[in-house]
């Protein structure tokens, strides 16, 4: 399964992010669906830090007979962008599916990352380090 994503969004600078993308997931030697989804995520997942996202939509499937209706996912954000998304649809024609995609978000990685920098500069971040990203409780890696 190969699965990719496009979207828009709020300000990175929020505590949440709201946004939108369009995802498409293809199943080798069978075909691809596609899905518009709303997303929910906290600014440690955006930032490239622990963190978690939510996403929720309709989905098309244009293969073995067709099928539409909800596709979810639940997105685990780690340090350096890394992702274990486990996501789910549930369809028309009895095409109800999960699985779990384990990936590296490469804007994560690169342009949004805020995590280890200490160690590994990001020298044009897409936003500024929150203010209180080193207050004392608070864990933005």
């Amino acid at each position: 399964m190969l699965t990719g994503d496009i979207g828009v969004g709020t300000s990175p600078d929020g505590r949440f992010i709201g946004g939108g993308l369009v995802r498409m997931t293809t199943t080798f030697e069978v075909g691809s669906e596609f899905a518009l989804m709303a997303r929910g995520a906290t600014w440690g997942y955006q930032a490239g830090g622990f963190g978690l996202a939510l996403d929720a939509g309709a989905y098309m499937r244009l293969w073995e007979g067709g099928s539409g209706g909800f596709a979810g996912a639940v997105n685990l954000g780690a340090p350096l962008g890394f992702t274990l998304t486990i996501l789910g649809t549930v369809g028309s024609n009895d095409a109800n599916s999960i699985g779990a995609v384990a990936g590296l978000d490469l804007l994560r990685l690169t342009l949004h990352r805020q995590a280890f920098t200490n160690w590994w500069p990001n020298p044009a971040p897409s936003h500024e380090e929150r203010r209180d990203a080193r207050a004392p409780g608070r864990r933005y890696w």
